[in-house]
C-alpha cells in the first residue's frame, strides 16, 4: 500500500409510471440538489436555453465519443500578485529563533480553480477510462421483469434478487423510464434532467449499449397508446410535441399542439387527456383537435384511466394548494366518445402523502410519506391500508407492479412481495391511513431481496485495484475497481466501533478514535481487525504517528469543551507498554502533523495560525517553539496536511464568513509560507481528503465542483495543470503510480479515471 495513497485517509476516513413524471422529476431534482449534485440555478438556465444540453452535458460514467470532462473559465496564473504582507512569525518566549518572512505568491481562483478554455483541448485527454460505482439511488422502476435503478448519472439493471445484470452511464440523472421488447432485446427509454432523451438496448446476455441521446425542447414524458406502443410527450414552453419512438435516430413527430404549461398526459382509446395548470384538455388522437376543457380549482396530477366492468374513469390526484401534498383522489367518469360527463366523486385521503406509484392495471395506488409510511388504496373497494415495511429509512423512490413493491431508500434498495390479505389493526400506535369509506388495515410486506449501499461516501483509500470506502452506513470494500460490474461489499472491522474515525497512519497500521468509547484503536492495514490501546478514555481532536529513532510515538491533541480556549498536546511511546512522556498546555488545536526528520510537530491552532512544537531535546522535552500568525486577520487555521516527501505542508484557513484559503508552507530549511491558494470552494473535511501524486509534487485538491490538480514542484509558484469537474468531491486517492485516480462523491458514489499527467 503506497504512502501517497495512505495520506488521503488521515483524519477523514469517515420507477415510476409515466403519469407521475412531474412529481418524480421534482423529487429527483430535490434530492440531487440537497446532495450538491444539481445546482438549482443551473437547472433553471438549462430550461431557458433549449440548446444548452447539446452544448455541454454533465460528465458521467458513460463513455461516449464526446469528452468526459467539461471546463469553465479561471486564471491559473497568480492573481493580485502582491497581497497583504504576511506578518513576521513571532517566536514564543522560549524560542531561540525567528523564522524569515517570504512574500507569498497568490493563486486566487474565483469560486474555484478551473481551466482556461484555450487549454481544454490539451487537458481533456489527460483523464480517460472513467468508471463510476456506488451512489445513493434517486430513481427506481420495476418493469419488463427487471429493476431499473438510477443513481446520479448512472442507470443499473437489476434482477429480482437485486443482483446487477448491467449498468450504463447516462448524460444526466434519470427521472423516468419506459421499456419494451424488440426482436428479443430489451429497450430502455430514459428521460433525464436537462430535457434529455436517451435510449439503451440490452441483449439476452445482458450486454447493454447506447442507441444515442438527444436534447429535446422541453421536459420529456413517456406514455403508451391503445396499441401499447411507447410514445414520448415533450412539454415545451409554448407547445406540446408527441413522438413515436424506436430510437433517438428513428423518432417520428406525429403531432404538435400549441398549448402551454402542460404537466402530464394520459392516452386512452384514441384520446389524449392533457393536464394544464388549472384544467384538463381533451384531444382527439386522429386529428389532434381539442374537444373540450374542464376547469379544476386545485392543483392536480393525472394518473391513468381505470376500467371497472364497462365503465372507465380518469384517475386524478388532487393536491392541497397550501402544502402541495396529495390529499384527495378523484375518479372522473369518461363517456364512450372520450368526453368527460362530470367530475365524479372526490375521495379524501385520511392522511397527506408525499408521493405515489400507480398500479392501475391491478386496481391500486401506492402512496408514501416519509420517513417510512407506505399506504395502499384499492380502487375497487375504495379502501385504504397501511403497508408495513421492514426497512425503517427515508424513502427516496418507490414503484409497484403486480404483487411486488421495489423501494429505494437511504440504506439501499429492497424488493417486497405484497401480502394477499390484511388484518384489522394499528401499527405500533401509529394511526393507519384511512381513506374515506375504508377500513383501517395493516398489510405486512415480505422482503424477498435487498441491496445494501454505502450511502454518502466521505472517503476512499486505494490499494492496487482494491478500494476501501467509508460511508455514512459504515465501511465497504470494492474487491476490484476494474471488474464489470463493480461489486461493493459491506465490511466490518473486528473490534472497531462502527462510528470510529481513522485519524492517522504509521507503522503499518491505521490509528482510529471512537467518540462513543473515548478509546484509541490500532487498525490493521487490510482493515480486517483492530485492537484497543490501553489508554484512559479521553476526547481526541487530532492524532499523529511518527517513528523517532527506535521509538514509535503517538501525538494526541485535545481541546477543552467547557468554553475555555485551551488545548493540550501529549506524546506517548508505543510498545509492550504504552508510556506517556509529556503533556503541555496549548492554544486550541484542530489538526496536527509530525515531522520526525525535523523533530517538530505542526499544528493548526485556530486564530493564532500555525503552532510549531519542538522535541529536538527529547520527546519528554516537547515544547512550543514558535507560532506563525494567520495569513490574514480573521482567518483561522483549522487543518494541516503534510506532503509525502515532507518538504511541503498545507494549512487550511477559514473565516467566520466562510472565506477559505490554503497556505502552502516550505518545511526546509525553515518553516515559511511560500504561497497561498485563495477563494476556494471547499470545507475542512474536503481539505483533509486531499491527496498527492508524484511523491508529493502533484497536489489533488477536492472541492465543490470536482478535483483540481496542481503542480507543486515549486511551492512558491503553484501551477494548475488540470481540473476534473465531476461534482462535489469529499476525498481523493491515487494508485498505479499516480495514473489511477478515484474520488468520493458523497451521495454520488465513486468516480475513477486514468490520469496521464503532462
Amino acid at each position: 500500500m503506497k504512502r501517497s495513497a495512505l495520506f488521503l485517509i488521515l483524519f477523514v476516513f469517515l420507477g415510476t409510471s409515466c403519469d407521475s413524471l412531474n412529481s418524480v422529476k421534482n423529487l429527483v431534482t430535490r434530492h440531487l440538489a440537497k446532495w450538491g449534485l444539481v445546482d438549482k440555478e443551473d437547472q433553471k438556465s438549462k430550461k431557458e436555453n433549449k440548446t444548452s444540453a447539446q452544448k455541454s452535458l454533465p460528465s458521467s460514467l458513460s463513455l461516449p465519443d464526446e469528452a468526459q470532462v467539461s471546463f469553465g473559465q479561471v486564471e491559473a496564473e497568480a492573481l493580485d500578485q502582491v497581497p497583504e504582507d504576511i506578518p513576521t512569525p513571532v517566536p514564543d518566549s522560549d524560542s531561540q529563533e525567528a523564522l524569515p518572512n517570504p512574500e507569498p505568491a497568490v493563486v486566487a481562483p474565483e469560486t474555484m480553480p478551473q481551466v482556461p478554455s484555450a487549454l481544454v483541448s490539451n487537458l481533456a485527454g489527460l483523464l480517460d477510462s472513467i468508471v463510476r460505482f456506488g451512489g445513493m439511488p434517486h430513481f427506481i422502476s420495476y418493469d419488463c421483469g427487471v429493476v431499473l435503478m438510477g443513481s446520479h448519472q448512472k442507470i443499473s439493471v437489476l434482477d429480482e434478487n437485486l443482483k446487477t445484470l448491467a449498468a450504463q452511464f447516462t448524460k444526466a440523472p434519470v427521472y423516468q423510464a419506459a421499456c419494451g421488447l424488440t426482436d428479443g432485446k430489451t429497450r430502455f427509454y430514459l428521460a433525464e434532467l436537462g430535457n434529455i432523451l436517451e435510449v439503451f438496448e440490452m441483449d439476452a446476455s445482458f450486454q447493454i449499449s447506447s442507441l444515442g441521446s438527444v436534447a429535446m425542447l422541453g421536459t420529456v414524458h413517456f406514455f403508451k397508446n391503445s396499441k401499447n406502443q411507447i410514445y414520448a410527450f415533450v412539454a415545451a414552453s409554448d407547445k406540446v410535441q408527441m413522438y413515436a419512438l424506436n430510437s433517438v435516430t428513428d423518432m417520428v413527430l406525429i403531432s404538435e399542439l400549441p398549448v402551454k404549461e402542460v404537466s402530464n398526459l394520459v392516452a386512452y382509446q384514441g384520446y389524449y387527456y392533457l393536464a394544464e395548470e388549472n384544467r384538463i384538455k381533451v384531444v382527439r388522437e386522429a386529428d389532434f383537435s381539442v374537444l373540450s376543457e374542464i376547469p379544476f380549482d386545485k392543483p392536480f396530477v393525472l394518473l391513468d384511466v381505470w376500467e371497472e366492468q364497462k365503465a372507465a374513469f380518469l384517475v386524478v390526484l388532487v393536491k392541497n394548494p397550501s402544502t402541495q401534498s396529495l390529499d384527495w383522489l378523484q375518479l372522473v367518469p369518461l363517456s364512450g366518445s372520450g368526453g368527460i360527463s362530470d367530475l365524479g366523486r372526490l375521495y379524501a385521503l385520511g392522511e397527506s402523502a408525499d408521493d405515489f406509484s400507480p398500479d392501475i392495471k391491478n386496481n391500486k395506488i401506492i402512496f408514501w410519506k416519509n420517513p417510512d409510511q407506505v399506504f395502499n388504496f384499492d380502487l375497487v373497494t375504495k379502501q385504504g391500508s397501511v403497508l408495513s415495511l421492514a426497512d425503517k429509512a427515508n424513502i427516496i423512490s418507490l414503484d409497484a407492479k403486480n404483487d411486488k413493491v421495489v423501494v429505494a431508500h437511504e440504506n439501499g434498495v429492497s424488493l417486497y412481495h405484497q401480502a394477499e390479505s390484511g388484518e384489522e389493526s394499528s401499527l405500533k400506535g401509529r394511526t393507519p391511513l384511512a381513506f374515506q369509506g375504508g377500513a383501517k388495515t395493516v398489510q405486512k410486506l415480505s422482503k424477498s431481496a435487498e441491496l445494501s449501499l454505502p450511502g454518502r461516501i466521505s472517503s476512499i483509500l486505494l490499494a492496487g485495484e482494491r478500494a476501501y470506502l467509508r460511508g455514512d452506513k459504515g465501511f465497504f470494500i470494492v474487491p476490484s475497481i476494474k471488474s464489470d460490474p463493480i461489486e461493493i461489499l459491506s465490511h466490518t472491522i473486528k473490534n472497531l466501533p462502527a462510528q470510529a474515525r481513522i485519524m492517522a497512519y504509521g507503522g503499518g497500521s491505521f490509528w482510529a478514535f471512537s467518540e462513543d468509547t473515548g478509546k484509541i484503536y490500532q487498525v490493521s492495514s487490510d482493515f480486517s481487525s483492530s485492537s484497543m490501546l490501553a489508554l484512559p478514555a479521553q476526547k481526541i481532536q487530532a492524532m499523529a504517528y511518527a517513528v523517532i529513532g527506535d521509538q514509535q510515538a503517538l501525538f494526541l491533541a485535545k481541546n477543552k469543551s467547557n468554553g475555555v480556549s485551551e488545548g493540550s498536546l501529549s506524546v506517548y511511546t508505543l510498545g509492550k507498554k504504552i508510556q506517556k512522556l509529556a503533556e503541555l498546555k496549548t492554544p486550541p488545536l484542530f489538526s496536527i502533523e509530525a515531522l520526525p526528520l525535523q523533530n517538530k510537530v505542526l499544528a493548526a491552532c485556530g486564530e493564532k495560525g500555525v503552532c510549531v512544537f519542538d522535541f529536538g531535546l527529547g520527546l519528554n522535552k516537547l515544547a512550543l517553539s514558535t507560532t506563525i500568525p494567520a495569513i490574514k486577520p480573521g482567518f483561522q487555521a483549522l487543518g494541516v496536511r503534510l506532503a509525502p516527501h515532507q518538504k511541503t505542508a498545507y494549512v487550511f484557513y477559514k473565516t467566520d464568513q466562510g472565506q477559505v484559503s490554503v497556505a502552502v508552507m516550505n518545511i526546509l530549511p525553515n518553516i515559511t509560507v511560500a504561497s497561498i491558494l485563495n477563494k476556494l470552494a471547499m470545507d475542512k473535511n474536503q481539505f483533509m481528503g486531499l491527496s498527492f501524486s508524484m511523491g508529493g509534487n502533484t497536489l489533488l485538491l477536492p472541492h465543490a465542483f470536482g478535483v483540481s490538480f496542481f503542480d507543486m514542484t515549486h511551492p512558491a509558484k503553484p501551477k494548475l495543470i488540470h481540473a476534473w469537474e465531476v461534482g462535489a468531491t469529499f476525498g481523493v486517492d491515487v494508485t498505479n503510480r499516480g495514473k489511477t485516480i478515484c474520488v468520493a462523491l458523497g451521495s454520488g458514489g465513486v468516480a475513477c479515471g486514468k490520469f496521464n499527467p503532462p
